[in-house]
């Protein structure tokens, strides 16, 4: 790097960047590791080379195998299911403890809105609202009082706020143009209520630097 930096200055030896770079990856780190007996790792001392390379060997051995199996025979090596789905996994709020999420700092973390800046989301404010609700009285009368409005968190745009009307009470308010489109809340919404539809075409997330 210093090579292409200052051009002018006098350059280092590029040819011999290889062989400083196989010196430094056959240096021993000894670590300890302890790893099931199934994948044949004996828990004794390695160097960092050898456990990874055994690490990987056998991740590769049963991953590849059970796409295999899976191709031929129609099954495979097992999957971790779950009984409930993510909405019906939702529990109570009061058998919880309320969690205090720390306020971003601006360095390493941000709040979401900022976030959202980054995805250049952009919706018509006129176009057709493509998240539906099947009954608008759920959010507040069930969602909120049961649940704590878990879309208000769950939610990585802020697209869904339970704010306070003039009267004071609870109302239920959805920012159609914050929608990244990553359909969670059609997914963990505990109601079932919300249903996320295909948006008006050319609106949506645009990630220029992906």
């Amino acid at each position: 790097m210093r090579a292409v930096a200052h051009p002018h200055q006098d350059r280092p030896n590029l040819d011999a960047i290889p062989d400083r770079f196989e010196q430094i990856a056959r240096r021993p780190r000894r670590i300890s590791v302890r790893v099931d007996e199934d994948i044949c790792l004996s828990g004794q001392a390695v160097t960092g080379h050898q456990a990874l390379a055994q690490v990987c060997f056998h991740a590769d051995l049963l991953g590849g195998g059970s796409m295999w199996i899976n191709s031929i025979f129609g099954g495979s090596l097992g999957t971790m299911k779950h009984d409930k789905t993510d909405a019906e996994s939702t529990e109570p709020a009061s058998e919880h403890k309320e969690i205090e999420y720390p306020r971003p700092d601006g360095k390493i973390s941000f709040d979401r809105l900022e976030n959202v800046a980054y995805s250049f989301t952009n919706h018509d404010e006129n176009e057709p609202a493509h998240l539906k609700l099947k009954d608008e009285s759920i959010p507040v009368d069930v969602n909120l009082a049961k649940y704590a409005g878990p879309s208000a968190r769950y939610c990585p745009a802020g697209v869904y706020e339970f704010v306070k009307d003039d009267a004071g009470a609870d109302k239920f308010q959805i920012n159609y143009q914050n929608c990244v489109h990553c359909k969670t809340c059609d997914i963990k919404d505990p109601s079932q209520n919300i249903t996320w539809t295909t948006p008006q075409g050319g609106e949506g997330p645009n990630y220029p630097n992906m």
